[in-house]
């Protein structure tokens, strides 16, 4: 069942660009891949794309700790933060139990958004599910239009 969703983020083309970039060179070695949004909440915004170091497979991604230690000491007083992951599955999209317990963003109203047949559909949002964490600890599935899109139509797809 779909939560409603609460705030509406806009997401720059350029940084839907880098994010089909990376999940689709991740996913040309059927490799799940993962980035995160950098941006506020309060205005709604997503700002750029950090690709973290990560260590991927078929069927799953892992941020190392220290990995995720320095980008949070990088953020530490910029007044931004992840607002979101994105990140890529073999077939369908959904928020798996893993995808649950290892998500990135850990503040409640960030968002997941996960992205079906490795990330190469010609559109991001294409068969892709949006989750919002809420107070709790728990992931529901939000609509997709809780974020704007500059990029839908993406020239560059291989």
């Amino acid at each position: 069942m779909r939560a409603k969703a609460t705030v509406r983020f806009d997401v720059p083309r350029e940084v839907v660009r880098q994010t089909q970039e990376h999940l689709r060179a991740k996913g040309r070695a059927r490799h799940e891949g993962v980035v995160l949004w950098q941006g506020t909440f309060e205005p709604p915004l997503i700002t750029r794309v950090i690709v973290p170091e990560q260590e991927t497979s078929a069927i799953r991604f892992r941020v190392p700790l220290a990995e995720r230690q320095r980008i949070a000491r990088k953020l530490a007083g910029s007044g931004e933060m992840i607002v979101a992951q994105v990140h890529s599955h073999p077939c369908g999209a959904f928020h798996s139990p893993t995808d649950d317990e290892e998500a990135i963003p850990r503040r409640v109203g960030s968002l997941s958004l996960v992205t079906p047949d490795f990330g190469a559909r010609h559109e991001l949002l294409d068969g892709a599910v949006l989750f919002e964490l809420r107070p709790g600890g728990g992931w529901h599935e939000v609509p997709l239009e809780l974020l704007r899109l500059s990029g839908l139509r993406d020239a560059s797809h291989d």
